[in-house]
């Protein structure tokens, strides 16, 4: 009803597509706060990422939020498909980017419904792809892919609480900066893979113990046929 009264909710509206068997097909949840039609740099990557694999037959569902990176007030629908692509967009706050209280409440709302989809969704031999937003998504992923059985790849844009600590961001700093650290060590090292944007990056987890073989640098990037002027 919602959906029909504001009429926010129709554009790009996508029924559902025909029920393929997975079997034998790779199972993959990817955990990130935005997806498509969202713009923001994380959802743009994941998009283009996704979309090569679900062409390769990958059985691909994404846990992402209901509220857009700049436009918090429009909700998506919490169910939708792109392609083959099964878009499930979980409850949060919605507070939105403008003041830190209600960034850290938008980020801990989600990561408890990530961390509850992942435990209903989640099998044995299915792989969790979890981004780095919200910052320590992946000790999320990691507790539900040890309690279910799947396997975690970890897709880091960028390291917390470092970046925080970067900006001087207080909490961060200390005995809090520490343990956050030492919670992202730790759900990096029970990674089967963790993916660095540069070999700096790689360099800087490999320094805290995250094993080599754990670590691959694969870069980002921009496809430039699908760039044009707004």
């Amino acid at each position: 009803l919602k959906m029909m009264v504001r009429g926010e909710e129709l554009e790009g509206f996508e029924p559902e597509p025909a029920r393929v068997e997975d079997s034998g097909r790779q199972r993959l949840l990817v955990v990130n706060r935005f997806f498509h039609p969202d713009t923001s740099a994380t959802s743009q990557l994941l998009t283009d990422l996704l979309d090569a694999l679900d062409a390769r037959g990958f059985a691909i569902t994404v846990l992402t939020g209901r509220h857009g990176y700049l436009n918090t007030g429009v909700v998506l629908p919490a169910r939708a498909w792109r392609g083959g692509i099964e878009v499930c967009r979980l409850r949060d706050t919605g507070c939105g980017r403008y003041s830190l209280p209600g960034r850290a409440l938008d980020c801990a709302s989600f990561m408890a419904s990530a961390f509850l989809a992942l435990l209903v969704r989640a099998r044995p031999g299915d792989v969790i792809l979890a981004k780095t937003d919200p910052p320590l998504i992946s000790v999320t992923a990691w507790l539900a892919a040890r309690l279910t059985g799947a396997r975690l790849v970890n897709w880091c844009q960028d390291l917390f609480p470092e970046n925080a600590a970067a900006i001087g961001l207080r909490f961060a700093h200390g005995t809090a900066g520490a343990a956050l650290r030492a919670l992202r060590n730790a759900s990096l090292r029970g990674a089967e893979m963790n993916v660095a944007v540069c070999a700096s990056m790689a360099a800087r987890l490999a320094a805290q113990r995250v094993p080599e073989e754990r670590l691959t640098v694969i870069p980002n990037w921009a496809d430039g046929e699908l760039i044009r002027p707004l």
